[in-house]
């Protein structure tokens, strides 16, 4: 056995479905077929247009339901988690993702995680009477998310690849999106506060300040949007001590 040598075969890229419902998952900018990924199951997965260059070389996945969309791109040979937040066009209904990508010998794992009962990395607070619409900058996938008044909204980024800015506008009737009012674009790692941004009601003569905050709760980066009335530390309703944390309890609830 001294001159024997053994020589063993892995595959580069595994990929592991740990999200508790079937994915579909392609390459990012290919034709080729969709790979099928059951739930509970792993599979060896080869990149089908090896031309691309190995830095360019991205992977997108989906719920294997009708009406979900893309994620947006990742790069799984980057070692870490990234958070993906998935939409359904159809029915509306969101989901977050979480997917691990790490070496174990000479394969990458890439493993997808349901992340829903998970404190999710962001929160966008809207107290508010007005509409709310966010969305990520340059996030090439999507509408943006509609935020009623009085409620909140657990997010990640749609494109982790693209610059992590959100785009925050506001606007007074739900349905007339052209008379929304730019409140600012904003890096929800920053914990900070925003000077106010006038919202102009149309056809009246009223106007109502929008305040902007970031703010940490654990785990998670909240962006608070609130008007002058409950605009924290300026002697409002948010303002009070205590007053903030069991608001935003009746706003999960």
């Amino acid at each position: 056995w001294r001159r024997t040598k053994i020589v063993t075969l892995s595959p580069r890229m595994l990929l592991v479905n740990n999200s508790g419902r079937d994915l579909s998952v392609r390459q990012d900018g290919s034709d080729a077929p969709n790979t099928f990924l059951r739930s509970g199951t792993r599979v060896a997965y080869h990149w089908p247009d090896a031309s691309a260059r190995a830095n360019a070389r991205r992977l997108r996945l989906r719920p294997d339901e009708y009406g979900w969309d893309w994620s947006g791109a990742l790069d799984p040979a980057t070692p870490g988690s990234t958070w993906l937040m998935l939409r359904n066009t159809v029915s509306h209904a969101h989901t977050r993702v979480r997917v691990e990508s790490r070496e174990e010998g000479a394969t990458l794992h890439v493993v997808v995680r349901s992340a829903q009962n998970r404190p999710p990395p962001y929160r966008i607070h809207n107290l508010t009477t007005l509409h709310v619409e966010v969305q990520q900058q340059n996030a090439e996938s999507g509408r943006p998310h509609d935020i009623l008044p009085y409620r909140s909204f657990d997010y990640a980024w749609a494109e982790p690849l693209q610059p992590p800015v959100l785009v925050v506008k506001a606007r007074v009737k739900a349905d007339v999106r052209n008379d929304s009012t730019l409140l600012g674009r904003f890096r929800l790692d920053e914990l900070r506060s925003y000077p106010p941004t006038r919202v102009k009601h149309p056809g009246r003569d009223v106007t109502t300040d929008v305040y902007v905050t970031v703010r940490a709760d654990g785990p998670t980066r909240v962006l608070m949007i609130t008007d002058g009335a409950r605009a924290p530390g300026r002697g409002g309703a948010l303002g009070r001590s205590g007053a903030w944390s069991s608001r935003v309890s009746r706003l999960r609830a």
